[in-house]
């Protein structure tokens, strides 16, 4: 029998606030609480939190941030609420969340993709999920586009990945080959499992993956491995588009999600509520265009 969830503890948010852990980690876990909690213990902890923004200014605003995605998952009463947080974001800062809300704005001209993006790299959203979701959601050519963009202000590692997290997975021969030429060639790998999940156990061994990190020398066998091996695997994903191996056209149930990292299931929580919001969308734009 599952365990039934309970909200978290105001006095456990605040002494991680004073411990310094990652907000934005400890906004998403709460986020993640808020989702499976009963309404009336939602608004409680909202109200809760609301209560003690001065003590939890850094992670309010994490959650104020998160809470501009997850808005249409609440009730009115729990929106209300949650409006209290991100009203008093920025107007430069709301307007990050501009594309995920209209995604109609990604169809448009390439200036408005990277303005999107130039939006979200100065806004300190490179590494987030929401990063990720604005990315699975642009064709091929933007990406090219996008990358090419994001070399002028980026570092090489930071681009190759940008380039992982569009989800196409042929990206991830090409950081492959490039694991000697980045500062940081454990990201990269990370990155690739990431993309690729446990479709990268098929051509690299798991336990020459793990010694990567603990051992440089294993960087070249790595690197070799998978060169030898990708073709195995090319066929069936080179054209397709991921979230830690799965293609985004196959729906995923419960232990298929509980395979992935905790990352890549925000990714994909966010994803879906971005793809939902399109097909909300279609019917009116449908409408418009027959009137």
């Amino acid at each position: 029998m599952l365990k039934q969830v309970e909200k978290p503890s105001i006095n456990e948010l605040i002494n991680a606030e004073k411990a310094l852990i990652d907000s934005k980690l400890v906004a998403q876990a709460c986020m993640q609480f808020l989702l499976r909690l009963s309404t009336s213990m939602q608004i409680e902890f909202l109200l809760e939190l609301s209560s003690v923004k001065d003590k939890l200014q850094t992670l309010v605003t994490a959650i104020s941030e998160i809470a501009c995605i997850y808005n249409n998952h609440f009730s009115s009463s729990e929106s209300a609420v949650l409006k209290s947080f991100y009203q008093p974001l920025s107007v430069d800062k709301k307007s990050v969340f501009n594309w995920f809300h209209s995604p109609e704005l990604l169809r448009n001209d390439m200036k408005t993709v990277l303005g999107c993006f130039d939006n979200m790299r100065e806004a300190e959203y490179v590494n987030s999920p929401l990063m990720s979701v604005f990315l699975l959601s642009l064709s091929a050519e933007q990406i090219t586009s996008l990358a090419n963009h994001a070399s002028n202000t980026l570092t090489v590692d930071q681009t190759i990945q940008l380039l992982l997290k569009s989800g196409f997975a042929k990206h991830s021969l090409f950081a492959n080959s490039m694991l000697h030429k980045v500062d940081e060639p454990k990201k990269i790998v990370a990155s690739i499992r990431r993309c690729l999940g446990a479709q990268l156990d098929e051509i690299v061994s798991y336990d020459l993956q793990r010694e990567v990190y603990n051992n440089q020398g294993a960087l070249n066998e790595f690197q070799s491995e998978f060169k030898i091996n990708w073709p195995s695997i090319a066929p069936q994903l080179s054209t397709q588009r991921v979230i830690y191996g799965y293609p985004l056209t196959q729906p995923l149930n419960a232990i298929m999600q509980l395979a992935m990292d905790c990352n890549s299931r925000i990714v994909l929580s966010h994803y879906l509520d971005f793809v939902q919001l399109q097909h909300a969308k279609q019917p009116l734009e449908l409408q418009n265009e027959g009137a």
